[in-house]
């Protein structure tokens, strides 16, 4: 039973929307004419509040590598970059429109976008410079020492050899700036934007900057983890390891910690955003790091490169998995689905860069590239090899020329990785029922162990020929 009304009242029926989020534009309070005569003018539309933009999934692409680089260019096209590869994945879908070999790659750091079409790629004996998104490539600096790790600036690159060489160069002359030796293990680098300092990750006394022009140092974090570390576009903070199992931003010069993001081991790359988000990836996967100390989880699987566009508005990275990832702001259209992997990259002159001429946009380069697997028979005596294919499987031709890799399976801490490793550029000299004869062309990927060169061809291991 419905209560009674009381004198004087009146009972409305409305299916009203509630106002929690909802403003009026011009008079707020909605005051009524003082006359008390109703106002002839159409009532005011309701307005949503905006809602704040976040990231959301754009796109997955396979790569089948280990991605030590991401860039993501104004167009929205991203460039991966691999160990011996760099491929580039179309904005819309992730598809691979061109691919190209590379030198040997080395981290994330050694991998940056100098331009609207320039990138640079620092490799263990070369500096080179690709245009992108063709891939056409030419070389810029050769390296006096082997380089284990690399971090490239404004107009300088800087390099370190596994017995702690340091060297830093002038990219548009060639110049070297400074050599020295570092009195510990290294295990990272970062030039800063104006090119007056460089932050060097200390195995046992953590992250140390050192003033390039009179060689002063000065200690940021002592005993920090000493992993790679990041520079904001202004140089006035840093992304790094600053304790175990802790990200910090420090801030530069006075290496006061700033804000602290806890259970974030291996850190790998950090892209800044804007002034305080950071894309972050590493062991723990991929994350946003959020201006006041909290983080957003993207990704649980270890990554290692990351790119942010001009604009902020999308991200990748790439996991050790082989996997190429994008978010974005940009709400994706519908039909955008899981891009394939396109065939691996056939065997070719080493002064050719690209695989294949520019395309349309969008629009996937078609390759008749044929993988096959088989097993390594044996090694004959100079540079022959016995390859054995599947019976009734396809056949390369005679004089068919293509690349001969392995797997490998590595263990980094808590983390597994599986993928291919090239070894050889080979040519097929006869083709003798299941069995090809293979001369080896070129060697790839020397393997040392203990200071020891081991065999790349041992008989019996499951072996994928490329061509």
């Amino acid at each position: 039973m419905r209560p009674p009304l009381l004198p004087g009242a009146l009972l409305l029926a409305c299916a009203c929307t509630p106002t929690a989020d909802l403003e009026l534009p011009g008079d707020p309070g909605g005051a009524a004419d003082p006359g008390g005569v109703a106002d002839p003018s159409p009532a005011p539309k309701l307005q949503a509040k905006p809602q704040p933009e976040v990231y959301e999934p754009l796109w997955v692409s396979e790569t089948n590598d280990w991605n030590h680089g991401v860039l993501v260019l104004a167009s929205g096209d991203v460039i991966s970059q691999s160990m011996w590869r760099m491929r580039v994945h179309a904005r819309h879908d992730g598809t691979v429109l061109r691919m190209a070999r590379t030198c040997a790659a080395l981290r994330s750091s050694a991998f940056v976008q100098t331009g609207p079409d320039r990138a640079l790629l620092a490799c263990d004996d070369e500096l080179r410079e690709y245009t992108l998104p063709s891939l056409d490539s030419r070389t810029l600096l050769r390296f006096p020492f082997d380089v284990d790790i690399a971090a490239i600036g404004t107009n300088q690159v800087a390099i370190a050899s596994r017995d702690k060489e340091v060297a830093v160069f002038e990219i548009a002359t060639g110049t070297e700036l400074s050599r020295f030796k570092a009195a510990e293990d290294l295990e990272a680098l970062a030039l800063s934007p104006d090119g007056t300092h460089l932050a060097l990750g200390l195995d046992l006394s953590g992250i140390v900057l050192r003033e390039l022009s009179t060689g002063q140092w000065r200690v940021l974090i002592r005993n920090a983890s000493a992993e790679p570390a990041w520079f904001r576009a202004d140089g006035r903070e840093l992304m790094a390891e600053v304790d175990s199992f802790v990200i910090g931003a420090v801030e530069i010069p006075s290496g006061r910690v700033l804000r602290t993001y806890e259970d974030s081991p291996w850190l790998s790359t950090a892209r800044y955003i804007d002034a305080t988000q950071v894309l972050a990836t590493g062991a723990h996967g991929a994350s946003l790091l959020e201006p006041d100390g909290t983080q957003t989880n993207l990704s649980n699987e270890p990554s290692e490169g990351a790119g942010v566009s001009p604009d902020g508005r999308t991200l990748c990275w790439g996991d050790r998995g082989g996997t190429i990832t994008c978010w974005s702001k940009d709400k994706p259209a519908p039909t955008q689905l899981r891009a394939k992997p396109l065939a691996p990259v056939s065997a070719r002159d080493p002064s050719s860069s690209a695989t294949q001429a520019p395309s349309p946009a969008g629009a996937a380069i078609q390759r008749n590239q044929r993988v096959l697997h088989g097993t390594l028979v044996r090694k004959l005596s100079g540079d022959e090899l016995i390859v054995e294919l599947p019976p009734g499987g396809p056949k390369p031709g005679v004089g068919a020329k293509g690349e001969l890799s392995k797997s490998f399976s590595q263990t980094m801490g808590n983390v597994n990785i599986n993928g291919q490793l090239v070894i050889a550029e080979v040519e097929v000299l006869r083709v003798d029922g299941d069995e090809l004869r293979l001369k080896i062309t070129k060697q790839m990927s020397e393997l040392i162990v203990n200071g020891k060169p081991i065999d790349r061809f041992v008989s019996g291991m499951p072996v994928q020929l490329s061509f």
